[in-house]
């Protein structure tokens, strides 16, 4: 008897595992394409938060925030997301890159290094 309820509730577990569809964030970017910008003028890093974006989720609007110290920008940037449907219902394909765009304030001219989480890439302001 109790074999039987036990055998009732599983599917129904798996079907509540694949519908759970939680939120996701990611605050550490990949990439930084542009890396040469104007000095004395305020400009716009667009950081890669995600280089293939999951075609079956909503995303929020990605969140950057900037403090220059020295030769510095430490970058604060996040990106969060939620599935729309479980893996059976959505494609493995690959979405368009997702950015975070964080304003700059004008600069002098030099090297500066975007720190932020563990990413790193120097920057040339001329």
């Amino acid at each position: 008897m109790h074999m039987m309820r036990f055998a009732r509730i599983l599917p129904a577990l798996g079907l509540f595992a694949l519908c759970a569809c939680g939120g996701q964030s990611s605050d550490t970017p990949s990439d930084l394409r542009v890396t040469t910008y104007p000095a004395g003028e305020a400009f716009t890093l667009s950081l890669t938060m995600q280089a293939c974006s999951d075609v079956c989720a909503e995303y929020d609007e990605p969140n950057c925030s900037v403090d220059v110290d020295g030769n510095t920008i430490k970058v604060n940037a996040s990106l969060s997301w939620a599935r729309k449907g479980s893996d059976s219902e959505c494609p493995n394909l690959c979405g368009p890159p997702k950015f975070a765009h964080c304003d700059v304030s004008a600069l002098d001219a030099g090297t500066y290094t975007v720190e932020s989480g563990q990413f790193r890439k120097d920057i040339v302001v001329r």
